[in-house]
């Protein structure tokens, strides 16, 4: 089959044979990919689909892509002429910022109706900033008598102002950075007028480069703590540096990979060294442990390789290949942000399984002490004695019959877990992982302080028929819907061609008599007001409905840094517009932060689902590797255990499902695969030899369990990412190092206490033997053996 020992025998003779031309060979494989890691970019995550929602329609044409708000905070009040003058001022030069900026509306941007000579016509809110304080009184009075005029753009408190920008779509990060840094160099004079400005694209920047900034440190924090604990578990530090080299090689092979398919990696990219590392952890420990084994018992250095290999080499192939399907798994149900990180997260592990898996025997072959026979024998190092001690005492403990309390722990975990599931919530959007007090956040805060919002969003109210958009009552209905979103928390303001053009027209037609600001009662002065805006501002016009006139938008100015509460607000929307238009699909709101919202609630429903997924697919390629399906089910044990446990302990903890903790369970599946693989493969090792099932099940435990237990402790290499800047990746470290702790519990507790209790078939002796062999030198006695 496909994971028969003798394969790997035989790939352990052939390194033995060569080792330096092995090293040659990974050297110049790691030189040609080398040039990735300068290739290699950290880029934000990619932004989710804009809308939600049926086909194309042309409805589409009032999606809108990101916008820029632009806050300027005014100490002598926003009446004042300093204030208005730097509105005009940064309106004017959003405006000429073509190639990046669509439309701006603010204060000195935005038109009212008025009636001159008998005729209808548009004339600035605020024309031209006046020099004299009666000029600028009148102004303030003028403007305070028609407050809907002033949604959006204007705070409450008369001291700040709101500048929309509408970027272009596609506009990168980086552009949108730039512009902002442009804008804060001319316009920010603090204590006088400050500039606060918030988008999308410029929190994205700076996860960016904290991210970049990050990973230049994790990566050689997490190297230099693997050599460490490997120079510990091996007790020699040449054996220690060759570890860490070969996980830096996997590191320069997985960016070389990504480079070649042009995958970008994403805001959780400083992971990735954790996760090699970990994964050479536990590929090359029990490698060494098995050689050390091997040489004990009187071969060679070059014998003892190639049967470490034979006996190791199918598990830990298994495992990998498990972890990889899990990642793949992973993939397919997250969304776009996430599959760059779950398509490294896989790269990392296979190249971690070709290097260390090779290169580590072709090491210790290669440089072996003044041509002797072995290296320092594992069993030597202090942590080894300290593990082996440890490993006795549980042995000891799970050979106590106690299936009453074992039942009832179970029971227990199981139950406190399915409640922490229950418990998980969603959040795919980029908050969680931007930076504290950067210009962007402390901008967040501003925003919401001033205007009750910090995101334009927007909805697209459907009439049913083209022109529908000018029948009275439609308007009045969506005038009611205004009303409904004014009311729900965290909307500061509310506005839509009903409030810039309809009610204007109809009140600038009696006299700006403030009693007749509703809407007019016939189609033609709808039709009217709609003309006037469609031949003096096109572009507001076109903002605000669609060419056949069917639909109308509606702008909110709303807190969108709860993913909850955004989608809180559209099921309220989408409820009172079933009412009021009597139908399901009346409403349809569009832009990036109601989709994360949407796509935040998704991540909660399929995270068990990818869960089991990642948990079926180790049961399966266990199964495959063991030779049999009660095999695989045990396999996949510890997976479970792990899983489940960690999903379970985020609910109550408040930890939401994002980008990086929705890969929690893949990463801390494939890490419980490792161990229990193993496990299994040792205890099936020593029934073929015609061991005791319960005697395979001690000798297990303390045999396999050393290298086991001396890889969880890479495990501590995710608390590395403590050092991060981004707060879900913190939580993302601790999480992952119990999980992976869980995991290896799971494999040296659950599955002894498992196999004597249930006893499965293919672990049980069918001949006896009176010494305990290695299925190598069954196999070589010619007396058969299941591998």
């Amino acid at each position: 089959m496909w994971f028969q020992a003798s394969r790997f025998e035989r790939l352990g003779r052939r390194i033995a044979a060569a080792p330096r031309a092995v090293l040659l060979a990974l050297a110049a494989l790691t030189a040609a990919a080398s040039p990735g890691v300068i290739r290699s970019d950290v880029q934000a995550p990619v932004a989710v689909a804009l809308a939600s929602g049926s086909a194309a329609s042309d409805a589409d044409s009032l999606a809108f892509g990101e916008t820029l708000l632009v806050e300027l905070v005014c100490d002598a009040g926003l009446w004042s002429a300093e204030c208005l003058a730097s509105v005009s001022a940064v309106s004017r030069a959003l405006a000429d910022q073509s190639g990046s900026v669509a439309q701006v509306d603010s204060l000195s941007a935005r038109s009212r109706v008025v009636l001159d000579g008998g005729r209808l016509a548009l004339q600035a809110l605020v024309a031209e900033v006046p020099d004299d304080p009666a000029a600028l009184r009148r102004l303030r009075a003028r403007a305070g008598a028609d407050r809907p005029s002033l949604r959006g753009v204007a705070a409450a408190n008369e001291r700040a102002a709101l500048i929309q920008a509408k970027l272009v779509p596609g506009a990168s990060p980086r552009e949108v950075h730039a512009l902002v840094e442009s804008l804060r160099a001319k316009f920010d004079r603090p204590p006088s007028v400050s500039l606060a400005a918030a988008s999308r694209g410029q929190r994205e920047h700076e996860l960016e480069l904290a991210a970049r900034s990050d990973l230049a440190s994790v990566t050689p924090a997490a190297l230099l703590g693997l050599a460490l604990l490997a120079a510990l578990a091996a007790g020699s530090v040449r054996t220690g540096i060759t570890v860490g080299a070969l996980a830096a090689a996997a590191l320069v092979w997985c960016a070389g990979a990504l480079a070649l398919g042009r995958v970008p990696l994403g805001a959780a990219a400083e992971i990735l060294p954790s996760l090699v590392c970990a994964s050479a952890a536990g590929i090359g420990f029990p490698l060494l442990q098995r050689i050390s084994n091997e040489q004990r018992a009187g071969r060679e250095l070059g014998p003892a390789v190639a049967r470490a290999l034979g006996a190791t080499g199918a598990p830990l192939t298994a495992a990998t290949l498990a972890g990889t399907v899990a990642f793949a798994s992973f993939a397919l149900a997250s969304r776009p942000a996430s599959r760059p990180f779950a398509l490294a997260s896989a790269c990392g592990v296979g190249a971690a399984l070709a290097l260390v898996g090779t290169g580590l025997p072709a090491g210790l072959l290669a440089f072996r002490r003044g041509g002797a026979g072995r290296p320092a024998p594992v069993s030597s190092s202090p942590l080894g004695t300290l593990f082996d001690g440890a490993l006795a005492r549980l042995d000891g403990a799970l050979r106590a019959h106690r299936p009453a309390r074992r039942w009832l722990v179970s029971l227990g975990l199981a139950a406190l877990a399915l409640l922490g599931v229950r418990q998980l919530r969603g959040d795919a959007g980029t908050g969680r992982f931007s930076p504290a007090h950067t210009p962007a956040s402390d901008a967040l805060d501003v925003l919401a302080r001033d205007f009750g919002g910090t995101a334009l969003l927007r909805v697209v109210v459907d009439s049913g028929a083209p022109g529908g958009a000018a029948e009275p009552l439609f308007l009045e209905r969506v005038q009611d819907l205004e009303r409904t979103a004014a009311e729900q928390p965290g909307v500061g303001s509310v506005r839509s061609l009903v409030d810039a053009a309809v009610v204007p027209t109809m009140r600038a037609e009696h006299d700006d008599d403030p009693g007749f600001a509703v809407v007019p009662p016939t189609r033609a002065e709808v039709e009217s007001a709609f003309d006037l805006f469609a031949r003096d501002a096109p572009e507001r016009f076109r903002n605000g409905t669609d060419t056949e006139r069917r639909h109308l938008a509606i702008d909110l100015v709303a807190d969108a840094r709860d993913v909850r509460a955004v989608a809180a607000l559209r099921r309220q929307l989408e409820a009172r517009a079933a009412v009021l238009f009597g139908r399901s699909d009346a409403l349809r709101v569009v832009g990036e932060d109601f989709a994360v919202a949407e796509e935040s609630e998704r991540l909660a429903r399929v995270a068990p689902v990818a869960a089991l997924g990642a948990i079926a697919a180790i049961a399966v390629v266990a199964a495959l590797a063991l030779e049999s399906m009660v095999a695989g089910c045990l396999a996949a044990l510890p997976a479970a255990l792990a899983v489940f446990l960690t999903l379970g302990a985020m609910g109550p903890l408040g930890l939401p499902l994002d980008a990086a903790t929705s890969a929690l369970a893949a990463l801390v599946a494939a890490a419980a695969s490792g161990p229990a693989l193993l496990y299994l493969s040792r205890v099936r090792e020593l029934a073929a030899v015609g061991a005791d099932l319960h005697v395979s099940v001690s000798v297990a435990v303390r045999d396999v369990g050393r290298p086991i237990a001396e890889a969880a402790l890479a495990s501590l290499l995710f608390l590395t990412l403590l050092a991060s800047a981004l707060p879900a990746l913190r939580a993302f470290g601790v999480l992952a190092s119990a999980g992976v702790g869980v995991g290896v519990g799971g494999a040296l507790i659950a599955l002894p206490i498992s196999i004597r209790t249930f006893r499965p078939k293919f672990l049980i002796a069918r001949t006896a033997t009176s010494e305990v062999e290695t299925l190598s030198r069954v196999r070589g006695a010619g007396r058969g053996g299941e591998e």
